[in-house]
């Protein structure tokens, strides 16, 4: 048993020897690339290059690491992460392949014009950020950081992406927004662990059919590019769940419709939609549905189909009325119907969503509430709504109405909806 414990010691002893010499090496490493700067430098930089996050640092401590990258990457071989966010570095060198440990490299925010093709041997890698550069194309070598999980290219100049990111099996986020990639990558539909793809803001003018993969992406992001028209969709994007198309061109095909069973939130606002299709009534998981900024005249009566549907924008349409199967949307919490001018009714079915609807925004559309004869007053409004209903003017229009049953509604505490109404001089049907 004396042995037993004697034996335990001398391992604990072991191990803490070779952690006080790690942390000795780690501390010789450390001075060794500091040799050569200032006293003012060394003392705030150390503790941090020790803690392997190299963050909030000053400018000449940026301009020092700008200065000595090469020899940083010659010495600090043990650190793991590492962040050289906005530290003015142009390029980075060769002997990068030191960096061994690295499982975490933020080079965002620097003037950065192209990655080194040894930039493929940090094959411990799982996050990459090198957003905010200058960076026109991506080396083939990015294909080989195979435990790579997180990539992100935002805000630079690439067009084009290199055949070998489908090499990156265990990618699962990619950011790429904000660059000038024309192409849709249809290749990436090969990496069966990308879960959330942001292609935003670039010059994509077409998507391709899809078939097959993106079997694991639930995020897809494609918002402000210069897609008119959308593809047909028959297989893959089994778990899509969320869908950003706006900032388009696009004139709605049923076809895409079909196949995203699990959507629950599309935003195909400020696009040319004239006529949603009657297929809507196909991504029966919808929540949230943004149409606004459109030319939409009418909504089809499938809508109502979309039973768990909470959120529904549409905002400066071309709408003239609602559909009366708008009722079936029980679960509806927020409706905004402001800037079209051509509404100049609500259907009675409304009274359906008293419930659930908590706020209605009718502002510079054609509904009006007369303060005088015909008024729409508060036994009307409770009626559809229930005493859930706060009625709301906005300011510059208090002045025009001075009906008592008016006022007192929209100073009452006890409701809860917000209807907000420029122009009020008509009723419900």
């Amino acid at each position: 048993m004396n042995k037993l414990v004697l034996l335990l010691a001398l391992n604990l002893f072991a191990f803490q020897a070779h952690a006080l010499l790690t942390d000795i090496e780690k501390e010789t490493l450390t001075d060794t690339f500091l040799e050569n700067s200032s006293t003012e430098i060394k003392t705030s930089l150390k503790k941090k290059i020790l803690s392997g996050k190299i963050k909030n640092i000053s400018n000449k401590q940026a301009e020092y690491i700008k200065n000595n990258i090469e020899k940083f990457c010659s010495t600090l071989t043990w650190i793991t992460k590492l962040n050289l966010n906005q530290c003015k570095i142009q390029s980075l060198p060769e002997n990068i392949i030191n960096l061994t440990q690295l499982k975490t490299l933020d080079l965002s925010e620097n003037n950065i014009e192209k990655l080194p093709d040894e930039i493929g041997k940090l094959e411990n890698l799982k996050e990459l950020n090198v957003s905010e550069n200058k960076i026109s194309n991506l080396p083939n070598s990015i294909g080989e950081l195979k435990k790579l999980e997180v990539l992100n290219i935002l805000g630079n100049k690439i067009k084009t992406l290199p055949d070998t990111i489908v090499n990156l099996k265990k990618l699962f986020i990619f950011y790429a927004s904000a660059n000038k990639i024309s192409n849709f990558p249809k290749t990436l539909g090969s990496l069966i662990k990308l879960q959330i793809l942001d292609l935003s803001n670039n010059k994509i003018l077409t998507l391709p059919d899809i078939a097959e993969g993106f079997n694991a992406l639930e995020d897809l992001d494609l918002s402000y590019n210069l897609i008119e028209f959308l593809p047909s969709i028959t297989g893959g994007l089994s778990k899509l769940t969320k869908l950003n198309l706006s900032g388009n061109k696009i004139k709605l095909s049923p076809d895409v419709l079909k196949k995203l069973t699990n959507l629950q939130a599309l935003d195909l606002s400020n696009n040319k939609i004239k006529i949603l299709p009657e297929e809507i009534q196909e991504l029966s998981e919808l929540i949230d549905l943004d149409l606004s900024y459109n030319k939409i005249v009418t909504l089809p009566d499938t809508i109502g189909e979309l039973r768990k549907l909470k959120i529904l924008y549409l905002i400066s349409n071309s709408i003239e009325a609602l559909p009366y199967t708008i009722r079936k949307l029980t679960k509806l919490e927020t409706l905004e119907l402001s800037n079209n001018k051509n509404l100049l009714f609500l259907p009675s079915s409304l009274r359906n969503l008293k419930n659930s609807l908590c706020l209605l925004r009718l502002i510079d559309t054609g509904i009006q509430i007369s303060c005088e004869g015909g008024a729409l007053g508060q036994i009307q409004l409770e009626e559809i709504f229930g005493k859930r209903v706060v009625f709301s003017l906005l300011e510059e229009n208090r002045a025009e109405f001075s009906n008592p049953i008016l006022a007192q509604l929209m100073n009452s505490d006890s409701f809860k909806l917000c209807i907000l109404i420029a122009h009020l001089k008509s009723h419900f049907h």
